[in-house]
């Protein structure tokens, strides 16, 4: 009785794409045909031999994928080594490892990309663009493998480039750069999911961020949802003795007052933000038994300062119930207010610690049969 085949395995790469051993064509990008032989790839991978016994499938396509990397894959599962593989194609060879379920692939994939981490450059001030656009590629790698649509959510890859800012020790000079890279006026859902992943909870490295990125591009106006679902992050804050208000938040709300183009609903959810950041701010030092209780009192006047330079450069739009007693006492609504809250459905004011409200992408795995080109 033969032995069982155990893989990783050399079958020999050089009975790749060679007719006289091959039985099963895949179809590529480039709309070229590459030829390999079913038995090796069904060694391989339970999802082939599947696909190619079951169902008698003598054709794959594989089109959505960089030929590169359909090469590197294939090179793999012949010879049992990740010989080819690089950072340009990685992302495309790790989806096939998952769609086509190679399960020894999976842990050098792992090994490539944490060797990758743990070899980067350190990101400093004077660090060079191209040094920093090196790291950030690894971070968009992740970020992108933590994302896709037709695979489950993993979290591993993330891990292992976060994990990397505690031995580098550069996690704020590598957001400072980032954040200066960020147009907001351009904000998308992919890009927030990197900025939430990035922050990891640090409120006020997402404040600084905001400031860092509205001095770099002046900002339209809050139109754009997921601009709003980061500043709503902004009020996540938690209250230290040390400095409770050094996060630039007064220069963070400074820029956005000084946006020309906000229209009334922008101004309302400016002035929600506030209203909820000077309540928490003003319980604190409420509270607050330590030296500098005033800060509070100076915090307010000046928030209520610029509720009347706001007043009084949009209009009457823009008129909010903002005149606090020292110590944040909570101010009664107006029928104004109570009108703005009517218009837009009945809003309510989120006055404890907001929740996320950003809803989460629930991704299903993909099923192969997009590449073999079956019906669902």
């Amino acid at each position: 009785m033969a032995p069982e085949i155990q893989v990783p395995c050399n079958f020999g790469r050089e009975y790749i794409n060679v007719q006289e051993h091959c039985n099963l064509k895949l179809k590529l990008k480039n709309g070229s045909d590459y030829l390999v032989n079913s038995m090796i790839m069904s060694y391989n991978s339970p999802e082939i031999k599947r696909l190619t016994t079951e169902h008698h499938q003598t054709c794959l396509y594989m089109d959505d994928f960089e030929e590169d990397a359909v090469y590197c894959f294939i090179d793999a599962l012949y010879t049992g080594e990740l010989e080819k593989i690089g950072t340009t194609i990685f992302t495309d060879v790790y989806k096939m490892v998952r769609v086509f379920k190679v399960s020894w692939l999976l842990s050098r994939c792992t090994d490539f990309f944490t060797n990758l981490v743990s070899c980067r450059e350190t990101v400093s001030v004077d660090t060079e663009d191209s040094i920093y656009r090196e790291v950030k590629y690894l971070f968009d790698i992740a970020m992108i493998i933590y994302t896709q649509n037709h695979l489950e959510k993993e979290q591993i890859f993330v891990d292992v480039f976060m994990e990397s800012f505690e031995k580098k020790n550069d996690k704020l000079e590598f957001a400072t750069r980032f954040f200066g890279g960020i147009n907001l006026n351009e904000m998308s859902r992919y890009l927030t999911e990197q900025t939430v992943t990035l922050i990891g909870g640090d409120t006020g490295l997402l404040v600084d961020g905001l400031v860092t990125s509205l001095r770099h591009y002046d900002l339209r106006n809050l139109s754009n949802t997921e601009v709003r679902l980061l500043l709503d992050k902004c009020t996540d804050v938690s209250f230290h003795q040390e400095n409770p208000v050094e996060y630039q938040y007064n220069e963070l709300f400074d820029i956005l007052d000084e946006i020309e183009s906000l229209t009334e609903d922008d101004l309302r959810f400016l002035n929600r933000i506030k209203r909820i950041w000077i309540k928490r701010a003003s319980s604190f030092f409420s509270s607050s038994k330590s030296k500098g209780l005033s800060t509070s009192t100076r915090v307010v006047e000046k928030e209520n300062s610029n509720m009347d330079a706001l007043k009084e450069k949009h209009g009457e739009n823009s008129k909010s119930t903002f005149s606090f007693e020292e110590r944040g006492a909570e101010p009664e609504s107006t029928s104004s207010e109570a009108q703005h809250k009517e218009e837009v459905g009945g809003v309510e004011e989120r006055e404890e610690e907001l929740e996320d409200t950003r809803s989460v992408v629930t991704l299903g795995s993909s099923t192969s049969s997009y590449y073999s080109g079956e019906e669902d």
